[in-house]
């Protein structure tokens, strides 16, 4: 006698269109957060790093005026981009541009090395017109000494916008 019993199987059950949409949904939205925090903790951090580095030129520059008696003089308001090039060569004792000390020279600030990389660098070598000074978002520094709105000199970074004109994100010693 032949007793076929059928399996009884549980009916398999997948997940419904929407189910599937929610979680869908929840990944865009963390993956949202994620990536928008991330642009505002690389943001914050190189405005750190810049108010770090305006800070140590300005006291490199109180040391250049004490031995020298002058700060490093630039008055091209026309080639503001220009401008840390002469602060490069004072404060580094770079003058003749090879990315070494001259032999003699005082080094007021040793963090202008050309040999330091990645984000620990201060300076960009452009091609035939020697170092420049970069704040923390890559971009050149701006120096003006006697300053406008300092007696002695002011500095300052463009900050994230590197607009042309002094705006609320601009980094400076005023």
């Amino acid at each position: 006698m032949n007793t076929h019993h059928p399996v009884s199987r549980a009916p398999y059950r997948g997940f419904t269109l929407i189910e599937i949409l929610v979680v869908i949904a929840i990944i865009a939205v963390l993956a949202t957060m994620t990536v928008g925090g991330l642009g505002y903790y690389k943001r914050k951090a190189a405005e750190s790093k810049t108010q770090v580095f305006v800070g140590s030129i300005s006291r490199a520059l109180d040391e250049y005026h004490s031995d020298n008696g002058v700060f490093p003089e630039y008055t091209d308001e026309g080639a503001l981009g220009a401008s840390t090039k002469i602060l490069y060569k004072e404060l580094y004792g770079d003058r003749n541009g090879d990315g070494k000390p001259d032999d003699g020279a005082t080094v007021y600030l040793a963090t202008l090395s050309p040999d330091i990389k990645g984000s620990a660098r201060n300076v960009e070598e452009a091609v035939g017109s020697g170092y420049f000074l970069i704040d923390g978002f890559k971009r050149r520094m701006r120096y003006l000494s006697p300053g406008k709105n300092n007696p002695d000199f002011d500095l300052w970074s463009t900050g994230a916008n590197a607009g042309a004109t002094v705006d609320k994100d601009d980094i400076s010693n005023w």
